[in-house]
């Protein structure tokens, strides 16, 4: 999530702790959250990623953001994500800012589009798709060090570079006997 916090980890190593929220973490979500989650790819492994679409919305996924990794998982992630923009039942959108096609994701119910602040270095829904809710652990409320930045969160004046296409939470449909 550099810059947003830690901007200073690749030049000295220094981290920035965050508080999160553990109880009822999926409670109240928005656009912009910065949650907790298990991964889906490695379960053991707890990452933090901004919220970018919640169940409902259409995002429009960018090629810069495109898994580019020489290894046989990152080459997967590729070919998935060239299959990624064709989950939406409606096919490609024409952008009318750039005329051409652009491959879109409806995040489905109960999942959420997550992605990090860094591009060119970060695991995230383009790398594995929507995020089940089921896998969120924690909710960030604030930092809490370094102190001279205790109590803010600066995640929240990071705008988004992604562009959603807000939609209606999606409920699934029960089949009644």
């Amino acid at each position: 999530m550099s810059p947003s916090l830690s901007p200073h980890y690749h030049d000295t190593g220094s981290m920035d702790y965050v508080l999160f929220r553990k109880y009822a973490p999926t409670a109240d979500l928005k656009r912009g959250d910065v949650v907790s989650f298990w991964t889906p790819h490695r379960k053991e492994h707890l990452a933090v990623k901004r919220i970018v679409g919640l169940e409902g919305d259409t995002v429009y996924l960018d090629r810069k953001r495109r898994p580019r990794d020489d290894s046989a998982q990152g080459e997967k992630a590729a070919r998935d994500w060239d299959i990624m923009g064709h989950w939406d039942w409606e096919g490609s959108e024409k952008m009318k800012s750039t005329n051409i096609n652009r491959p879109k994701v409806r995040v489905p119910y109960g999942h959420v589009w997550l992605e990090g602040d860094n591009w060119r270095d970060s695991a995230d829904s383009n790398y594995y798709g929507p995020v089940s809710k089921s896998l969120i652990a924690g909710k960030a409320v604030c930092l809490v060090f370094p102190f001279n930045r205790a109590g803010t969160k600066p995640w929240e004046k990071v705008p988004n570079a992604t562009k959603v296409k807000h939609g209606k939470v999606l409920v699934p449909v029960h089949w009644q006997d």
